[in-house]
């Protein structure tokens, strides 16, 4: 069942309670918290405050299998002998029972939820940055081919027009200036950006 699980410490197994009942029973660190582990298992299942009724040092320990065992929890207040009979641990309520378990489940929530939040915002920045290089690149890619454009149209009018002139100074015998402006219009002259240079050359001829 979902609800059948308790709270352990991570660092139980180097908590220094744990390393005196190792010594006080001669015992293994982990079988140690082994047996810990079933003590509480029995509090969980058996006790909605913390008191074991019905239980005593000698029964757990035969629960357990472990003679002394009880005994070495009382020793570090990890356990305690009931005077009307029973068993209790202390701050039960810390770690077992319903209201530790709901507390550890919200605060599991709380958690998974942040690390989400995380993620997604991660993947937000992430898709920000890519669409704004793929934007300058696309800006990139249309300046150079405008700069393309213009520079094959220069180019183009520029040795079109040379062999026209040759042609002209051949049948005509003007000279190349005359031959320009006849050759180019006013307004294309005056409105064209990619005839700039030619305009250029009539001026200083």
């Amino acid at each position: 069942m979902a609800g059948d699980w308790i709270k352990m410490r991570v660092d139980l197994q180097t908590h220094p309670k744990v390393f005196s009942m190792v010594s006080a029973l001669k015992a293994d660190r982990l079988r140690v918290v082994g047996a810990l582990h079933a003590t509480w298992c029995v509090f969980d299942t058996h006790s909605v405050d913390g008191v074991l009724t019905g239980y005593s040092l000698k029964v757990l320990d035969g629960v357990l299998g472990w003679s002394g065992f009880s005994a070495a929890m009382v020793a570090v207040d990890w356990l305690v002998e009931c005077e009307g009979g029973g068993l209790a641990m202390p701050s039960f309520d810390t770690h077992n029972g319903k209201s530790a378990k709901r507390r550890a489940n919200d605060s599991e929530r709380k958690r998974a939820s942040r690390k989400s939040d995380s993620v997604r915002v991660g993947i937000g920045q992430l898709a920000d940055k890519v669409r704004t290089n793929c934007a300058e690149k696309r800006d990139q890619r249309r300046e150079e081919k405008k700069r393309e454009e213009k520079s094959f149209t220069a180019s183009t009018l520029n040795s079109s027009l040379g062999l026209q002139i040759e042609g002209v100074q051949e049948r005509t015998g003007l000279s190349g200036n005359a031959v320009r402006v006849a050759l180019i219009p006013t307004n294309k002259l005056e409105n064209d950006d990619t005839t700039a240079e030619v305009k250029s050359r009539l001026t200083s001829e």
